[in-house]
């Protein structure tokens, strides 16, 4: 099965365009300097329309989990001595990712992996379930925060890949 690689080549300065090399090798050749030269193509895109698909995302992400997050910060408001860490976590995590950053980009080119579908389908249901499901199972909004946590697993392996969210893991 073909396998389709992206490794960003140049970036202009802001506002410039994302010059981004695409390879398609074939299954039984994980090795790139194997593909051909005809596989190659180089694809110019906007860095803004990088920005604004991220920001749409980033939007979408939000608004399905909008009762998550509105929950987290009143349980953060609420009992702080007990929940006040959660409004922490996304700045923790935002700072491991970019004190990791060189070798992120050290594992390019990344790979998307289409193993991310399924994990953010299978996240998305169990927030679902979590939401609307046995009040036994509902009642605990940790249930939601695992629909959650396995979505953003998923989105990462669907965009990056392995190579990255190896890198993205635990250091």
């Amino acid at each position: 099965m073909p396998h389709l690689i992206v490794n960003m080549v140049q970036q202009e300065p802001l506002g410039g365009r994302l010059n981004v090399e695409m390879h398609v090798i074939d299954s039984k050749s994980e090795n790139l300097s194997s593909a051909s030269s005809e596989s190659t193509t180089t694809l110019s895109i906007k860095s803004g329309r990088v920005l604004a698909g991220g920001l749409v995302l980033l939007c979408i992400f939000f608004a399905v989990f909008w009762d998550f997050w509105k929950a987290q910060f009143l349980y953060a408001y609420t009992f702080p001595s007990d929940w006040g860490h959660t409004l922490l976590i996304p700045f923790i995590s935002g700072w491991m990712i970019w004190s990791r950053r060189q070798q992120l980009i050290d594992a390019q080119p990344f790979k998307p992996s289409w193993f991310g579908l399924p994990l953010i389908t299978f996240g998305l249901l169990f927030y679902l379930l979590a939401l609307v499901g046995p009040s036994w199972f509902a009642l605990h909004h940790n249930a939601r925060a695992l629909g959650v946590a396995i979505t953003i697993f998923g989105l990462a392996i669907q965009l990056f890949g392995w190579k990255a969210m190896k890198e993205l893991w635990f250091p």
